[in-house]
């Protein structure tokens, strides 16, 4: 949209983190905040995307300047193509070009027919970037081009930790809906200079204690000093603290603000022996992770998510990405 001003990254995840509102009114104030990145001066759009049926849910769709008539034929376009956007979800993908997720050439991109329905509107591609989840539910923005102009390698790599935290959003969105307990309730209650000023059992250890107080460290660090450094704040602030938990704002009743931390790891099951650990990084290296990612998305560091995944591998007797797709897909 002309004129929209771009805000930081931190202030996307703090976006992301807010679990105030209904579902739909949190993935508008996400697009509020994250489309003017991804603009391209034909509007911007948000919703959530069912990964097994490639489909998003029409109940949760916001925009952002896009033409009502170019919406309704992307909806036509999108009932269309349905097979094509299954083939998509089962590939890596974060921020991409549809025609770019599709493995095509920009020269190929230039006449893609498929596209034939946008171009009167003047989209020649669609800007996505995708929140994903190893589970059911992704979180999807998506942004018209009028080219086939495809992201920098230095936007991909800005863009996988800003949706690392949107998916971590969502993850909490989710346990909320089910109904459990209230959003400040939490395993620890820290202060924003990493003080714990209460610890359930599981985050009493002494290394516990002292991941959260450098967490809650460089989550303050990444909201004042680094902020203005993109790159430098995003770095401080991972997707999760020692694998398990969220950080999250909690204010008082005196408006002071505190750190909770929520448990917020991907709950994943697995008959195949397979720990939870195992199970969340070979989940995320077969929707297209590099080990970097998993380090960063799941807060562990590099040599662990490195051993976690030979291990699984292992375990399943599987050595390609092929065969892990083929074991993690979301069923149709």
């Amino acid at each position: 949209m002309a004129g929209a001003v771009m805000g930081d990254a931190i202030e996307i995840v703090e976006a992301a983190y807010d679990l105030t509102g209904d579902t739909r009114a949190w993935l508008a104030r996400l697009l509020e905040c994250a489309g003017p990145r991804l603009e391209r001066g034909l509007g911007t759009g948000i919703a959530l995307f069912d990964s097994q049926s490639a489909c998003i849910d029409p109940a949760t769709v916001a925009i952002r300047g896009l033409d009502p008539a170019l919406v309704a034929d992307m909806h036509v376009l999108e009932d269309r193509e349905r097979d094509s956007l299954r083939t998509i979800a089962g590939r890596p993908m974060q921020l991409t070009t549809v025609t770019q997720a599709m493995g095509l050439t920009v020269r190929e991109a230039c006449s893609f027919a498929p596209m034939d329905a946008l171009r009167p509107h003047g989209v020649h591609d669609v800007l996505g970037a995708f929140a994903m989840n190893p589970t059911r539910w992704w979180v999807q923005i998506i942004a018209p081009m009028p080219d086939t102009t495809r992201p920098t390698r230095s936007e991909c790599a800005t863009w996988a930790k800003l949706l690392a935290h949107v998916a971590a959003g969502a993850r909490m969105r989710d346990v909320l809906a089910a109904g459990p307990p209230a959003i400040e309730d939490g395993e620890a209650i820290l202060s924003p200079s990493g003080a714990v000023e209460h610890a359930e059992p599981v985050a009493q250890s002494a290394g516990a204690r002292e991941s959260l107080r450098c967490a809650a460290k460089a989550i303050d660090r990444a909201r004042s000093k680094a902020r203005a450094d993109d790159d430098e704040a995003l770095d401080l602030w991972q997707g999760l603290v020692s694998g398990r938990w969220s950080l999250v704002d909690r204010f008082d009743s005196d408006g002071r603000r505190f750190l909770v931390a929520r448990r917020n790891d991907p709950e994943l099951t697995d008959p195949r022996g397979l720990s939870l650990r195992e199970r969340q990084v070979l989940a995320y290296a077969a929707m297209g992770h590099s080990l970097k990612m998993i380090a960063y998305t799941l807060g562990l560091s590099g040599s662990t998510v490195s051993l976690l995944r030979k291990r699984g591998m292992r375990k399943l007797g599987v050595s390609t990405h092929a065969e892990l797709l083929a074991l993690f897909a979301p069923a149709p």
